[in-house]
C-alpha cells in the first residue's frame, strides 16, 4: 500500500471521527431518532452527498453512534476500573465514572443511555437489540467485579451478586432521573448515600 492511499485511508478515518463525533452532539439534543443528515451537513461543513458517502444510510450512521457511545463508556468507565487489582476499588470506582458519565458536559440533559433505551424501548430492530445487548454486557461486568469481591472477602459470600448489580445501576438511573429530569438538587448527595448502604449491605 503506497503513502498515497494511506493517507487517503487516514483522511477517511479522520472525517468519519468528525461526522460522529457531530452526530453524537446531534443526538444527544435531539435523540437518536432526531439525526438529521442535512444538519449534519450544516454542523460539519460537508455535503449530504459526502455524508452519505461515508455511511450510507441514516441507519448506518445511528448504528455507528450508538457503537461510539459504547466505546466512550467502556474508555471512560470501564476499563479504568478493571485496571485495579483490588475488587472494591473496582465497584467504587465502577460507581464514581458511572456517576461521572451520568453528569458529563459531553451529553447535556440525561445519561445517553438512558434517554436512548426510553427512545428506542418500543422499537423493535437492531438498534434497539444491540443497545439491550450492550447494556446487558454491562451489568455483567458490575456482577464479575462483585463476585471477585466476594472471592476477596470484601463481600460476604451469601450475597446474590445479580441483585447487587441490579441495584448498582438502579442507584446510577435513580440519580440520572432525579438529577436530570426533574432537577432534584440532593440527588447526588442521596445517591452516594444508597451506594454507601449497598456496599455496608454487602460487606462481612
Amino acid at each position: 500500500m503506497n503513502q498515497k492511499t494511506l493517507q487517503a485511508i487516514s483522511k477517511g478515518e479522520t472525517t468519519r471521527a468528525t461526522i460522529i463525533e457531530a452526530a453524537l452532539q446531534q443526538a444527544a439534543a435531539k435523540g437518536l431518532n432526531g439525526l438529521s443528515i442535512g444538519g449534519l451537513a450544516e454542523r460539519t461543513g460537508m455535503s449530504k452527498s459526502g455524508l452519505f458517502g461515508h455511511f450510507g444510510s441514516k441507519e448506518s450512521l445511528q448504528q455507528a453512534v450508538l457503537e461510539a457511545l459504547v466505546e466512550e463508556f467502556a474508555a471512560s468507565v470501564i476499563r479504568p476500573a478493571l485496571r485495579l487489582e483490588n475488587g472494591l476499588e473496582r465497584i467504587e470506582t465502577l460507581y464514581d465514572r458511572s456517576m461521572r458519565w451520568a453528569t458529563s458536559s459531553r451529553h447535556p440533559g440525561s445519561c445517553p443511555f438512558n434517554a436512548i433505551s426510553v427512545e428506542l424501548s418500543a422499537q423493535l430492530g437492531p438498534h434497539r437489540d444491540f443497545l439491550f445487548e450492550q447494556q446487558r454486557r454491562w451489568m455483567e461486568v458490575i456482577a464479575r467485579v462483585a463476585a471477585k469481591c466476594v472471592a476477596e472477602g470484601s463481600f460476604r459470600g451469601d450475597v446474590d451478586i445479580q441483585l447487587f448489580a441490579f441495584e448498582f445501576q438502579n442507584i446510577v438511573v435513580g440519580f440520572d432521573y432525579a438529577s436530570n429530569v426533574i432537577g432534584n438538587p440532593n440527588a447526588e448527595t442521596l445517591a452516594r448515600q444508597a451506594f454507601a448502604r449497598l456496599l455496608r449491605d454487602a460487606q462481612p
